[in-house]
């Protein structure tokens, strides 16, 4: 699966965290989500959003494409599975794409120190 690179804010080499974003049929909350992602304390070039839409047809690539339109970081890139395939599948899409030295996922409350949160690349915590 190719993933889209919708803004290519950050240089590869500065970014620390990867935060991957899996979504379905949920657009309005996900433009939530990205919104609170940009205000972490950890300087936008320094994560990536990662996205992975799992399987439907809804808004949620508009949604991508405006708020990376909007926001010169940090970096986002989208990926869309081909059928439904559940949270988890959409997670390990993100993971195995993700650049960062650490990745994070949402889920429940996101906080605000997301460079101290970050899992080492390759644990799934």
């Amino acid at each position: 699966m190719e993933p889209m690179s919708i803004s290519m804010a950050a240089r590869v080499e500065s970014i620390v965290v990867s935060v991957v974003v899996p979504t379905y049929r949920r657009p309005a909350l996900l433009q939530r989500c990205l919104q609170s992602l940009i205000t972490q304390t950890l300087p936008r070039q320094c994560y990536e959003l990662i996205v992975v839409h799992d399987g439907t047809t809804d808004d949620t690539y508009r949604v991508v494409r405006d708020f990376a339109m909007i926001h010169s970081a940090p970096m986002v890139r989208y990926f869309a599975t081909p059928r439904r395939n559940g949270p988890a599948t959409a997670r390990n899409v993100g993971w195995r794409a993700a650049r960062g030295r650490g990745t994070a996922g949402t889920g429940g409350r996101i906080g605000r120190r997301l460079g101290e949160r970050a899992s080492p690349a390759g644990n799934e915590s």
